[in-house]
């Protein structure tokens, strides 16, 4: 019994100081999301618009797309892009960050871009 245990406590410090943690994607308000989003130095935009930062995961499937991948935007887009069907809504603005390789799923750092428009 005590072999067994001395052996399970060697090999936990070996897995926790690899290095290689996976950690299951969770909400955006978690410590390792806030951690992520805070690393990433995205560049202010050109054109002065107004972003948010938000921590956003796809479904893994073989591999997770780089964040400058056309496919990231546009799965990304699935998952946030949100309308009203007037004009107002959330669009994904670029994809600067990720993907967060302490994630199963493939998770990235988004800006998006809040539009109003108004219906009569």
């Amino acid at each position: 019994m005590r072999k067994a245990l001395t052996g399970f406590l060697v090999l936990a410090v070996f897995v926790g100081c690899s290095g290689n943690a996976i950690i299951e994607p969770v909400e955006q308000t978690t410590k390792r999301a806030k951690a992520f989003l805070a690393k990433c130095q995205a560049p202010v935009p050109p054109d002065g618009t107004d972003l948010k930062m938000v921590y956003a995961c796809l479904p893994a499937e073989d591999a997770c797309p780089d964040k400058g991948d056309k496919e990231a935007k546009v799965e990304l887009g699935y998952v946030l892009d949100k309308g009203d069907g007037c004009g107002s809504g959330t669009n994904v603005y670029d994809v600067p960050c990720g993907p967060d390789l302490n994630a199963i799923e493939c998770c990235y750092a988004v800006r998006v871009e809040t539009t109003t428009g108004g219906c009569l």
